[in-house]
């Protein structure tokens, strides 16, 4: 397995002297001028096969065949979840959690959470950690701090922990969280996706967190555990700062050919950011391929229905079968 280029220090450090110029570069990465996939003939076609190959009676229909396109592994045995690299990013995120605690101030403290529930865990970490114990894991602390506490215990989990957000099978980091809440949070105008090889995410996320601690951006992403999905990275961005992500990303694919190698395309919906890198706008409430997934169907079928008379009874899918096979005929 390749471990990201520990040589490159002094290349990164050109990259953290570029910090005051990135405004420079948000300018030439704009995300109005992302390729969209309406856009794309090669696109929209592989968004038509998709569909008329789903099966529409599964829960996530055409949406779970456009998200596992493109998804094919070099490894799909491997688990992001099951990866070395994992304990190795999570062991820092950990240090960085406990110095957090330590650093922070009662003031600070109170001026955050109040007197409450928050603020009383809050408390009881931070003398635990002061005490000199210690523990190897997180869930390790919680629970020796915390022993019969079950209400203070419950607390910390759903409001101090550094990876609070996770579930639903992605693993969710944000430097917001690994400081206690006291960063300002982003406000995402967008996503970007990066389709990493499962084996490659956490080596990935290292030094993507480095390389935004280096030159004071705020970081925010999530790494899917499984192997069976074209958008295995989501980083939140907000577009003023989409230069600086970008950058520091493709400069991680750049130095570690192998890692970059094993990349797939983004999600087959997504804008195009650049070739390995797809964007999302983010507009409340629903995901943005599920949001395109249903306005590619909605014209699909459309389309399919319109010609009614020209195809075979049988559903709208049938049909747009039917008029796909008619159109692979005249072409050949």
């Amino acid at each position: 397995m390749e471990r990201l280029n520990d040589n490159s220090s002094t290349e990164w450090e050109s990259v953290a002297a570029m910090a005051n110029k990135y405004s420079e570069k948000d300018k030439s990465v704009d995300p109005a001028k992302f390729e969209k996939p309406s856009e794309n003939f090669d696109t929209i076609a592989s968004a038509v096969i998709e569909y008329v190959h789903c099966d529409l009676s599964k829960k996530k229909g055409f949406y779970g065949a456009v998200m596992t396109s493109g998804a094919e592994r070099w490894y799909p045995e491997i688990r992001a979840s099951k990866n070395p690299a994992r304990d190795r990013f999570e062991s820092a995120r950990f240090e960085e959690w406990k110095k957090n605690i330590i650093d922070m101030d009662a003031q600070t403290a109170i001026e955050k959470y109040g007197r409450g529930d928050t603020f009383n865990a809050l408390k009881k970490i931070h003398n635990y950690l002061k005490s000199g114990q210690n523990a190897t894991t997180q869930a390790e602390l919680l629970r020796d701090c915390f022993s019969g506490d079950d209400d203070g215990f419950d607390v910390a989990f759903d409001y101090l922990r550094y990876d609070r957000h996770s579930g639903g099978g992605w693993m969710y980091y944000s430097s917001r969280d690994e400081k206690l809440g006291l960063e300002k949070r982003i406000n995402a105008d967008g996503r970007l996706y990066l389709n990493a090889e499962p084996m490659d995410t956490f080596d990935i996320a290292d030094q993507f967190v480095n390389v935004c601690k280096e030159v004071k951006l705020p970081y925010e992403f999530k790494i899917n555990q499984f192997s069976d999905r074209s958008d295995a990275m989501v980083f939140y961005v907000e577009n003023k700062d989409i230069g600086n992500y970008v950058e520091i990303i493709s400069r991680i694919l750049d130095e570690n050919p192998k890692i970059s190698q094993r990349v797939g395309k983004p999600p087959l919906l997504s804008e195009k950011a650049t070739e390995k890198i797809g964007y999302g706008d983010e507009t409340g409430g629903e995901s943005y391929n599920e949001r395109q997934c249903k306005k590619f169907q909605e014209v699909i079928e459309a389309v399919a229905n319109s010609y009614r008379g020209e195809a075979p009874q049988g559903s709208t899918q049938e049909r747009a079968r039917f008029f796909i096979c008619q159109s692979l005929r005249e072409i050949h």
